[in-house]
This record gives C-alpha cells, structure tokens and sequence, in this order.
C-alpha cells in the first residue's frame, strides 16, 4: 500500500505491505522522519493508536496520515505579532501551465505533492471516504465526482480548495487581481498562497535570505500577506 506522509511542513511518499500491523506502520514511518510521530487521519483528524491489526483494515491505499509529534490536533495560530517571517524575503510568482489543472499544478507546488494528478486522486479518495462531510460541498454524488475530479481537463475552484486545505491542514489565501482575499481553513495554523486572474491560478513562493524556497508562512503574519499581495498586484500589472 502506498500512502501521503503528511510531517509538518513537508510531506513523502510511504510503502509498507497492507498485511503488515498499526505498529509496523508506526515504527516505519518514526524511523523514515526520525523521531516518534502520533498518526492521524480523516477530517477532522483522527489519532489511530499503535495496535497489532493490519494496516488495511484502517487504512486505504493512497490515504493521507498526518505524522504529528503531539497527540493534541493542531488548531489555528493566533498573534498580534506583524512580523514573524524574514524581513528579507524576497517573493515571487510561480508560474503554472494553463492546461485546466492550473490550481492543482500550482498546490502541489506549495504543498509538495506528487504530482497535480496525485493531488486529484486525493481529493477524490477523500470525498470517497468522507462523502457525509462533503456532501454540501459538491453538486454530484460522492462516486460521479471522484470519476470526474481525477480528469486532467477538469477545473478546479473553491470546491476543491476547501478539500485540499483541509487534507493538508493548511489554510489557503487566494489574491485575485482585484487583490481580494478568498480564505479557506481558518482553522490550520499554515497559510500558503495563490493568486487568480479569474481563470487561472498561480503559485505565491518566497526566498529566503539564504536562496532557501519558502512556501509555507504562519497564520497571523501580516508581512507575509502583506508582500504576497503586493507580489500579486505587480503581476498582474505587468
């Protein structure tokens, strides 16, 4: 079986055979990441304890598991701080093809996903898996949707955005040209951000002092939204 390794801000690929046990999984996945790890999975998440039963009688293939280093499910940052990144960052637009797969092209850059086609397969798995919690969300019944999100020349919106965000435990800003902010999962403590023309979605990435990629920032850092949108402005003025 093959699963999304979510670990705080990074992410990885994991194989371990479906007969194997919660703790086979457990030990694996602590050895790869170097440290002891709670697993989650689901939304909202759900701590799956070490136990001797196999792993796919809990798991699915493909399935996110949120690696966390406490049992306590992280929630949203809240500060007065302004400042919390590097003043010296430097940001920047990572551009996407505009091939219909623009906004999933552009979150698996900011969230280290596979692929845009792996990051489709997710969102279908997790409507498959959880159709009660998104069932408001989408217009078609939980299997037609699975079948149609995972078409490359499909589009992706606020639908999909809000499932993304929640796999990932991540919020995500979107600043369209009008530098309006469309916000989904207040609740994580991460933000990352796109910018949207009004038919296609782009990567907001920084750099460090260090040449380092940045595409993660803590909620509440006001300079960070406050340069993600000037970024944003100036792209599309040009």
């Amino acid at each position: 079986m093959r699963f999304k390794i979510i670990d705080d801000t990074r992410s990885f690929i994991y194989e371990i055979e479906g007969t194997k046990t919660i703790s086979d999984l457990y030990e694996g996945i602590e050895s790869k990441v170097g440290s002891k790890r709670f697993l989650f999975k689901g939304v909202p998440k759900c701590l799956v304890e070490k136990a001797d039963c196999p792993i796919m009688e809990t798991f699915t293939d493909l399935e996110c598991i949120y690696a966390e280093a406490s049992k306590e499910v992280k929630g949203p940052v809240e500060t007065t701080v302004n400042t919390l990144t590097d003043e010296n960052m430097v940001f920047s637009i990572f551009e996407v093809p505009s091939d219909n797969s623009c906004l999933f092209h552009s979150l698996s850059e900011l969230l280290n996903a596979k692929s845009s086609s792996e990051l489709r397969k997710m969102v279908a798995n997790e409507i498959l898996q959880h159709p009660k919690k998104f069932m408001s969300y989408i217009e078609k019944t939980p299997f037609e949707y699975s079948t149609w999100i995972v078409q490359p020349d499909i589009w992706g919106g606020a639908t999909e955005i809000t499932i993304i965000s929640k796999i990932y435990s991540t919020k995500v800003t979107v600043i369209d040209n009008a530098q309006r902010l469309y916000e989904f999962g207040d609740e994580f403590r991460s933000v990352v951000y796109l910018s949207y023309s009004g038919s296609h979605y782009n990567a907001v990435v920084a750099k460090d002092r260090n040449g380092n990629v940045v595409r993660k920032f803590p909620c509440g850092d006001k300079s960070a939204e406050e340069k993600a949108k000037k970024v944003v402005q100036e792209f599309f003025r040009s």
